[in-house]
């Protein structure tokens, strides 16, 4: 069996939610007599954190008896919009999620970018860097990199991965279009004059699976300075703190605007 398949396989102690599952393993349900809810946890079994309301509509509307035309249409409006939000998709190698791929083997997340360089003429933190990675709404003026996937979507991924907050740590790397991949550490100056020693780690810090998920309205995805909910946040608490502050370098291998890939690698020593 995959090793990735065993965090999937407990999905549902974190979720705490009832499958509804017949127990009488030798009696066959047909297709049209399992709920839709039911053939959405098997899709994707962290719906129910990800989408808490529109999971209970969805239960509420199965549960209407007798079946209405009503209700039917409202049940499957919701399938579909769920799956609209959440496409999810899963195979021997690994899974995917809103564009996010995670590959089981080299334990490796992967997301679509472009580059970002603060600007220096910026008044609000003048070529300053607070943030690696965020979206469009997030604080382009002091990241390296945009993206247009959402941080939820990470989230939840680095859950099915058995992934732990406070616990996981990532390296990163840059994969440009030449393919040749690029340390975050190159494109980052530290201002106190210290070069870097070892590779830059990311820890996984997440946010509440409330009503609106944090860093989806903050943009903040993987940050420096420890200011606000994030997905990562940089393992080394004096740039957490803002006690060190960063500059961006401009790499000669990676333009402005131009298209990349993000991979978030699990260290080698986070157990399995």
């Amino acid at each position: 069996m995959k090793a990735w398949l065993m965090p999937m396989m407990a999905c549902g102690l974190f979720l705490a939610c009832d499958r509804h599952a017949s127990r009488d393993e030798g009696k066959a349900r047909s297709v049209e007599a399992v709920p839709a809810s039911e053939m959405l946890l098997r899709e994707f079994p962290l719906l129910p954190v990800a989408e808490k309301k529109r999971w209970a509509r969805l239960q509420e509307a199965e549960a209407v008896r007798p079946v209405t035309n009503e209700s039917r249409e409202q049940v499957d409006e919701l399938v579909e919009e769920l799956r609209r939000l959440h496409p999810f998709s899963s195979d021997g190698d690994g899974f995917e999620l809103g564009g996010i791929r995670y590959d089981a083997t080299s334990r490796t997340f992967r997301l679509p970018a472009r580059v970002c360089y603060p600007d220096e003429g910026d008044e609000r933190h003048p070529g300053e860097l607070e943030v690696m990675l965020c979206t469009e709404r997030g604080r382009v003026h002091e990241t390296l990199f945009v993206t247009e996937v959402r941080p939820l979507h990470l989230e939840l991924l680095l859950h099915l991965a058995g992934c732990r907050k406070g616990v996981s740590r990532f390296t990163a790397r840059i994969v440009p279009a030449s393919g040749e991949r690029v340390a975050v550490r190159e494109m980052v100056r530290r201002m106190d004059g210290r070069e870097w020693t070892e590779p830059v780690e990311w820890e996984f810090s997440g946010s509440g699976f409330d009503d609106l998920y944090a860093p989806d309205l903050s943009g903040d995805f993987a940050i420096f300075w420890h200011a606000h909910d994030s997905v990562l946040r940089v393992a080394d608490e004096e740039i957490g703190a803002g006690m060190v502050k960063l500059k961006p370098v401009r790499h000669p291998a990676l333009a402005n605007g131009d298209s990349v890939a993000l991979e978030f690698t699990v260290v080698a020593r986070e157990p399995r």
